[in-house]
C-alpha cells in the first residue's frame, strides 16, 4: 500500500543534528500511513552513517537515497521528490526538526477535508541558541495566518520583506508540483537559483489556494551549518543573491509587475549590500552590480548609492565605516 504522505528529510554534512531531524519525524502521532525519504548529498562527514543506521532500524518506513556523487540542494531536493510516493508530501532539513507531533495527522486532515486546498501552511518557530521566536509574533508574518488564495499568496511571497511560510512547515499534494515539473520543468526547477522553497511555493501558490493550521510545525535553527542560515557574510551572499536573482526569475515567469514587489526586492539589495561590503571580495561586489542591473528601475536611492560605491575600494572602506558608526 503506498503511503499518505511522503516526508523529504534533505541532509549535507550535518552529523550532529540529523538523528534529532529524523527522530522528530519518527516521533509524529499519525494514524496515516507515512515514509521518509533521506537525501544524502555526499556527505563527508558521519551524516551517511547516521541515515543507514536509521534506515536499517525502520526499513518500512526510511528510504535512504543512493549514495551519489554530490548534487546541490536543488537537485537533491527534486531528486527526493521524485522517489516520492506519497499523496501529500512534506519536508525537513537536516538541521532543522519538527515540533507538534500531531502535525502530520492534522495537515493530512486538514488536505483530505478541503479538496480544492493544495497545500496548507503552520506555524515555525526560529531557534538560535537558547532563545526561540514564533513567527506567530512578527507583526509582518501575520497576514499568513489565515486562508490564502494562491496567487496573493504567492505575491506576497515573492515581495516579503522579512519572514515567509517555511516549506518545512507545510504539507503540500504531490501531484500538483510533479504536473508542473513534467510539463514546464525550469518553472519550478532550476540550479543557478540554488534554492527550492521559492520555486516550489510560488509553484503551488500558481496552482491553488493555501490553507492554514495555528499549529507549531517546524523549528528551524539558525547557525553556521547550511548556507542559508550561515553566520559566514560571503557564504549568505552567494546564497541570497542567487535567491534575489530567483525572485527576479519567478516575477517574470508568473507575470508579476516587479513595482508591486518592489518593496521586497530593494530589502533584499540593501541586506545584500551589507553582506558584500562584510566580505569585501570583487567577485561578489560585481554580483551585486549584476543584480542591481536588474533591478535598476525599480531601486531606490540607497541601492543605486550602493551599486556605484561597489565598485570603488574606498568608497566601499567608507559605507563599512558608516555602518559600523551607526
Amino acid at each position: 500500500m503506498e503511503p499518505k504522505a511522503s516526508v523529504l528529510i534533505i541532509t549535507y554534512n550535518q552529523e550532529d543534528s540529523i538523528g534529532r531531524a529524523i527522530e522528530s519525524v519518527l516521533a509524529q502521532d499519525c494514524p496515516y500511513s507515512y515514509e521518509i525519504v533521506i537525501g544524502d548529498d555526499a556527505s563527508t562527514d558521519g551524516t551517511r552513517a547516521i541515515c543507514e543506521d536509521y534506515s536499517r532500524r525502520y526499513p518500512g518506513i526510511i528510504r535512504l537515497m543512493p549514495e551519489a556523487p554530490n548534487k546541490g540542494l536543488v537537485d537533491n531536493y527534486f531528486g527526493c521528490l521524485a522517489a516520492a510516493r506519497g499523496e501529500y508530501v512534506a519536508d525537513c532539513a537536516g538541521d532543522d526538526e519538527w515540533g507538534d507531533p500531531r502535525r502530520l495527522a492534522r495537515q493530512v486532515e486538514y488536505l483530505d477535508s478541503h479538496p480544492d486546498d493544495v497545500a496548507v501552511i503552520s506555524d515555525w518557530s526560529i531557534i538560535r541558541g537558547a532563545e526561540e521566536a514564533n513567527v506567530r509574533d512578527i507583526a509582518g508574518y501575520k497576514p499568513y495566518l489565515r486562508h490564502n488564495n494562491g496567487r496573493e499568496f504567492m505575491i506576497r511571497t515573492l515581495g516579503c520583506m522579512g519572514h515567509f511560510p517555511l516549506l518545512s512547515a507545510m504539507l503540500y499534494r504531490r501531484e500538483a508540483l510533479v504536473r508542473i515539473l513534467r510539463d514546464n520543468p525550469r518553472q519550478v526547477k532550476r540550479r543557478e537559483w540554488g534554492c527550492e522553497d521559492l520555486p516550489v511555493i510560488a509553484a503551488l501558490g500558481s496552482e491553488g489556494d493555501i490553507g492554514y493550521l495555528p499549529l507549531k510545525a517546524s523549528k528551524y535553527m539558525v547557525g553556521d551549518s547550511t548556507a542559508s542560515n550561515s553566520d559566514n557574510a560571503a557564504h549568505l551572499f552567494d546564497f541570497y543573491v542567487k535567491a534575489a536573482n530567483c525572485v527576479m526569475d519567478l516575477s517574470s515567469i508568473y507575470g508579476i509587475d516587479q513595482h508591486i514587489i518592489s518593496a521586497g526586492l530593494r530589502a533584499r539589495v540593501n541586506y545584500l549590500a551589507t553582506l558584500a561590503l562584510r566580505a569585501d571580495d570583487p567577485a561578489r561586489c560585481e554580483k551585486f552590480q549584476q543584480l542591481c542591473d536588474r533591478m535598476y528601475g525599480i531601486l531606490g536611492f540607497k541601492g543605486r548609492l550602493y551599486r556605484r560605491s561597489m565598485s570603488r575600494p574606498i568608497a566601499r572602506r567608507l559605507l563599512r565605516i558608516i555602518k559600523r558608526l551607526r
